[in-house]
């Protein structure tokens, strides 16, 4: 009699797993995800505060002042850390996230801007010309991959032959519009000296002109 039960019991037990083969699976399915999603369980870094300092620029290329003759390289803004490379693309239209940025004088055309990692690299349409001064500049609001904001600018200026400047103009760009003062407008100084002479040679005439027609009215107002 013990035998046969012992018989029956074991192909009870048989039955049953055989009968849920599924439960089974079901259950080592669901194991191994609570391994899984412990396992990348995303959390803060340990050991302090999250970073919340902007980024910050630690070097620029090539050298300020600087007269480079047959320069072919680029233009650097070089910071502490990777940095974002904007809200939309940089296609060389002036619209991309660190176009916006970017002043780049003299010329008409916007410069090619390009992000790389932890640079900001700027170089004219058709690279640098002989006998130029160049004047870059960064203006603030470069922003890292925690979107903590430079307030932070930068100009950098150098020479492709040309004398480097001596004096600087100052003043205030005003909208005609509006009446105040223009954000991120672009001057351009050129200096015409046939103009000026063309000036001179006018005033050479007309000054003598103007003092004898003066002095005859004189005359005739006292008389």
């Amino acid at each position: 009699m013990r035998v046969e039960k012992t018989e029956k019991a074991e192909k009870t037990e048989k039955a049953e797993k055989k009968s849920n083969p599924s439960v089974l699976s079901v259950l080592s399915v669901l194991s191994a995800l609570s391994v899984l999603s412990a396992c990348a369980r995303i959390e803060p870094p340990p050991g302090g505060p999250p970073d919340r300092a902007p980024p910050r620029i630690i070097a620029t290329k090539p050298d300020s002042f600087a007269v480079l003759r047959g320069f072919k390289g680029n233009a650097e803004f070089e910071f502490d850390e990777v940095i974002s490379e904007g809200g939309s693309p940089n296609r060389g239209e002036g619209t991309g996230g660190l176009e916006k940025l970017i002043v780049l004088s003299p010329t008409t055309e916007f410069p090619d801007v390009s992000w790389k990692r932890d640079r900001i690299t700027v170089k004219p349409k058709g690279g640098w010309r002989p006998n130029r001064v160049y004047r870059v500049q960064l203006l603030p609001g470069v922003t890292d991959l925690r979107n903590n904001r430079s307030n932070e600018g930068v100009v950098l200026t150098f020479t492709t032959g040309a004398p480097r400047p001596q004096n600087t103009l100052k003043g205030t760009v005003v909208d005609w519009s509006t009446g105040r003062p223009a954000a991120n407008a672009l001057i351009v100084a050129t200096l015409l000296v046939a103009g000026s002479a063309l000036v001179f040679v006018g005033l050479m005439v007309a000054v003598p002109v103007l003092g004898h027609a003066t002095w005859h009215l004189y005359r005739k107002l006292i008389v």
